[in-house]
């Protein structure tokens, strides 16, 4: 369960704050018979008491009433030609890959992301692990406006395809990743889509931090194919996505570490500047999280990984086993000038300048036994020219999230 409260609202056509309590419940069961398990997971997320309304920023990311989220077989593959001991599942499910910025399971985000086909898991030459899947996304849905809280079956997107190939490898403090991730989509019935054809190719590269020790992380990405642009058809598509990050931590008892972290991400160029070609350059981050390179999400969720180039600093440490506090602060700036702002629903900048604004955070989380976890985070935007040039001023944010496991 988690409370929410947004002061500011940076979102162009909305104005006042926002307020919401949210609720998540998730009950999977498992059940082996021979070398095969069954896996089932039901999801409930939904807003309680009343306390969001109309003006409030829901959808089906944030509501999706009663329905299966997980509903697999998985079966063990043991040794297959010259691949090591796999697992190969089939049915719905969910994926969390590799850093989790291009596939992941919702954490902070009240809905969690499934698919629907087949995923094999298996081992590689010197400890490699690889992941092959070949799915169709499935629709969240919500019968009429997501406030009413009313269920309608999420549905596997018929003309939609997603397929990807991912390995990772451990050599020494050292961890390697690669990736090719395609989406081919189209509306069909009741499904409407972006209608992208897009591939993803990448690579990861980072060391484990000790006491001590420096540590650093670098994963870019490139992205091509097309995708459809309403009244201007079908466009070339090309973008990329680069991140780094580079830390010390300082002991071992507390887990202390600082990191310097940068991120730039393409965004389309818009208007007089547009070249003749009429090129998609703004990159997209799939059905990945931004939780942790961009802050808290939910009802604020300002930043998406898309036309954005910003530096930042954290803080993360442990004063204890059962405590962990993180804190970031953030400069953002567009990467392309004319290029918009999706969060915010700025589709094309017409400032003066790229600065969007400036983000601290600061969450707190707290786990008194081992089912509970409470988790406090506040964090605050001061409005750049980007912002300020469509009326838009400082926002605050804040949530209080009570989590049981049993």
């Amino acid at each position: 369960m988690r409370f929410e409260q947004l002061h500011g609202q940076y979102r162009v056509g909305r104005e006042g704050s926002d307020q919401g309590l949210f609720l998540r419940t998730n009950v999977r069961a498992r059940a082996r018979f021979s070398s095969v398990l069954l896996e089932t997971e039901v999801l409930d997320a939904r807003h309680v008491l009343g306390i969001a309304d109309g003006g409030s920023p829901l959808s089906a990311s944030t509501i999706n009433p009663l329905d299966v989220l997980q509903a697999n077989l998985q079966f063990n593959t043991g040794q297959f030609a010259k691949f090591g001991p796999g697992v190969l599942k089939l049915g719905r499910f969910t994926m969390d890959l590799g850093s989790g910025r291009f596939v992941t399971r919702n954490g902070t985000r009240n809905t969690i992301n499934s698919y629907a086909g087949l995923e094999w898991s298996w081992g590689g030459a010197q400890g490699s692990q690889w992941r092959a899947f070949y799915t169709s996304p499935v629709q969240r849905r919500v019968d009429g406006l997501a406030l009413d809280n009313r269920a309608k079956t999420d549905q596997v997107q018929a003309k939609a395809r997603f397929w990807g190939l991912h390995n990772s490898s451990q050599t020494g403090a050292l961890k390697t990743q690669w990736f090719w991730f395609g989406l081919k989509e189209q509306d069909a019935v009741n499904q409407p889509s972006a209608n992208r054809n897009i591939d993803t190719l990448g690579v990861s590269l980072a060391t484990t931090p000790g006491p001590g020790r420096w540590m650093a992380e670098v994963e870019t990405a490139a992205q091509w194919g097309e995708v459809w642009r309403g009244s201007q058809g079908r466009q070339k598509h090309s973008a990329y996505f680069f991140h780094l990050t580079g830390g010390y931590q300082i002991d071992s008892t507390r887990n202390t570490l600082w990191a310097l972290h940068y991120d730039y991400v393409t965004g389309d160029v818009t208007g007089d500047d547009n070249p003749a070609d009429q090129r998609s350059q703004g990159f997209d981050s799939l059905f990945g999280g931004r939780r942790g390179d961009f802050g808290p999400t939910g009802i604020f969720g300002p930043f998406t990984r898309t036309n954005l180039n910003t530096p930042g600093l954290s803080l993360t440490t442990s004063p204890s086993p059962r405590w962990q506090l993180k804190a970031m602060a953030r400069g953002y700036w567009l990467a392309s000038q004319s290029g918009g702002l999706p969060a915010a629903g700025i589709t094309s900048n017409q400032a003066s300048s790229r600065y969007i604004g400036s983000q601290a955070s600061l969450r707190l989380r707290w786990r008194p036994s081992a089912p509970w976890l409470l988790d406090a985070t506040a964090a605050y935007l001061a409005a750049g020219d980007v912002l300020e040039h469509v009326g838009k001023g400082d926002a605050r944010y804040a949530y209080l999230a009570l989590t049981y496991q049993f």
